[in-house]
C-alpha cells in the first residue's frame, strides 16, 4: 500500500496491514513509482484520479502501466451534463451543512469523463488500451494495459 501524504502512510503503517507480513506499506508517488519495469502484477489506484490535474494523471497511466502488468483504476463516475446540474441544483441548499455533500460535488465536478481518461492514456502511450468494467451505478472502473509492438 503507497499514498504520497505520510500522515496516511503511517496510519496504515500503525495498523493491522502494517504488521501484516505479505504486506509493505511505503509513501510514494503514484505519477513516480519506486519500482522496475513489470515488477507488479496489478497497481491499484483508487478513488485519487479526480484530484490530479492532467498531467499527472498521464504519468499515472504512465507510470502504472510501466511498472505494473496492468493497472486498475475507481474513481467517481463523471454525470452526464444534465444529471451533473440535477445534482447540484438538488444538494447546494445542503452543501454548507454537511461537508461530505461539498466533497461529493466538487469530486463529480472534478471526474474524468470515459472519452477524457482514453485521452491521458493514449497521451501516456498510445500503446496503452483500457477496458472499462463499469456498472450502471456506481464509480468508474478502468483497467488500463500497455501492449508492445512485437516487430
Amino acid at each position: 500500500m503507497t499514498d504520497i501524504d505520510p500522515m496516511s502512510v503511517a496510519t496504515v503503517a500503525a495498523g493491522d496491514l502494517g504488521s501484516h507480513p505479505r504486506a509493505s506499506v511505503r509513501q510514494m508517488d503514484a505519477s513516480a513509482i519506486d519500482a522496475p519495469d513489470g515488477h507488479y502484477d496489478l497497481v491499484l489506484f483508487a478513488l485519487a484520479l479526480h484530484h490530479l490535474p492532467p498531467e499527472l494523471a498521464v504519468r499515472v497511466f504512465a507510470e502504472g502501466t510501466r511498472a505494473a502488468n496492468r493497472l486498475l483504476i475507481i474513481d467517481p463516475r463523471r454525470p452526464s451534463a444534465p444529471l451533473l446540474l440535477a445534482q447540484v441544483a438538488a444538494v447546494l441548499p445542503f452543501v454548507k451543512l454537511h461537508p461530505v455533500i461539498h466533497d461529493a460535488v466538487i469530486s463529480g465536478l472534478r471526474a474524468y469523463s470515459p472519452s477524457a481518461l482514453r485521452a491521458l492514456a493514449h497521451h501516456a502511450d498510445p500503446a496503452i488500451s483500457l477496458e472499462f468494467r463499469t456498472r450502471r451505478t456506481g464509480p468508474t472502473v478502468v483497467l488500463a494495459r500497455r501492449y508492445s509492438k512485437v516487430a
